[in-house]
């Protein structure tokens, strides 16, 4: 059964079917900017046009020829781990679609905040003036970033945490639930904020911060190398039906 997608709104769909993709639908939804018309997930094709979220699966890599033809778009990469994330959206772009802002209507920003390609902005987040949000970022419900804030491509940003005013987070760094960044911190590449934690001043690239006095431990070698090996087999996944 072909998905018919109405000529009105822009149309848009989610690739990944896990939580993340749900709670962003849910957050599409709300902005109502867009007809949200499915999911996408290569994992998932043979079960393309059951229900599922509220709205249906698509299939796969296969359809987007399809579903470009029917005036689809803008997809927006739904998927939970940030390499996976920055890589699909660089091949989304590659065949000519275009990633969406989707913001919440009871998110909160300032004028001048600049949000990137791809990023999601749940309900009750608060965003200060002069601060830019990069590509491909997701900032989880309530979470707060003040002002003057850098927050580098492929960030996730925990429910409930808080960065202080100038901090600047380099991309693929995963702030946890409620943590709590001070100010002027610089959070390196690829850090994990465990849930709770505080982190204060510079950390090193592939941390670990843990607990409210945050204890550091760096990634071992070979936890650095998982991370680049799952991006790839994520993508080998995608393309394996294309």
């Amino acid at each position: 059964m072909d998905t018919k997608i109405v000529r009105n709104r822009p149309k848009v769909a989610l690739w990944g079917t896990s939580e993340r993709a749900l709670v962003i639908a849910d957050i599409v939804r709300a902005q109502g900017e867009f007809e949200f018309v499915g999911f996408l997930d290569a994992t998932r094709a043979a079960d393309r046009g059951r229900e599922f979220g509220g709205s249906r699966l698509l299939g796969g890599t296969d359809r987007l020829g399809h579903l470009q033809d029917m005036g689809l778009v803008h997809i927006l990469p739904a998927v939970p781990e940030p390499g996976n994330r920055l890589a699909l959206a660089a091949w989304l772009q590659e065949q000519g679609f275009e990633l969406p802002v989707v913001i919440h209507p009871r998110a909160v920003l300032a004028d001048d905040v600049v949000v990137g390609a791809g990023s999601v902005i749940a309900a009750g987040a608060v965003i200060g003036a002069g601060t830019r949000i990069c590509d491909s970022v997701f900032v989880g419900y309530g979470a707060v970033i003040d002002s003057g804030c850098y927050v580098g491509e492929a960030v996730d940003i925990g429910a409930g945490a808080r960065l202080a005013a100038q901090v600047h987070v380099n991309r693929e760094a995963r702030i946890g639930v409620g943590a709590i960044i001070s100010q002027d911190s610089r959070i390196g590449i690829g850090l994990v904020a465990e849930d709770g934690a505080l982190v204060y001043g510079g950390t090193d690239s592939y941390q670990v911060a843990t607990g409210a006095k945050a204890t550091y431990r760096h990634l071992a070698l070979k936890e650095r190398q998982c991370l680049k090996s799952d991006a790839r087999l994520f993508m080998r996944q995608v393309l394996r039906a294309s």
